[in-house]
């Protein structure tokens, strides 16, 4: 039996999901020129906070370089809450939120 892709699935929830760690997923078209940074494990979609990034950008992301949500909440994608660094950069800002909030991990 042949499964129904896209809007025609019955599981169909607009092209958006958001995975267990709270990131939203987008489904962007093969055609988009930001295709390129679609995940492996859920082919043809994006986190949104990347690609909002991208576009404001205009071009892809590298690897390595991090998307941080200003305020924590991890689906709030507006490019005034989002700001980009690089993988130490990340590693450090979270780090010192530890430290200032006993573990928590923000």
């Amino acid at each position: 039996r042949k499964h129904k892709r896209g809007a025609n699935n019955y599981n169909w929830k607009g092209g958006r999901f958001v995975n267990t760690q709270g990131y939203v997923y987008v489904r962007i078209d093969d055609k988009d020129p930001y295709y390129l940074m679609t995940s492996k494990s859920h082919r043809g979609y994006v986190r949104e906070h990347r690609y909002v990034m991208a576009k404001a950008k205009g071009r892809l992301l590298e690897n390595g370089e991090k998307v941080h949500h200003k305020n924590g909440i991890r689906t709030d994608n507006s490019l005034d809450n989002l700001i980009m660094m690089s993988e130490g950069e990340h590693l450090r800002l979270h780090a010192h939120f530890r430290r200032r909030n006993k573990g928590r991990f923000i």
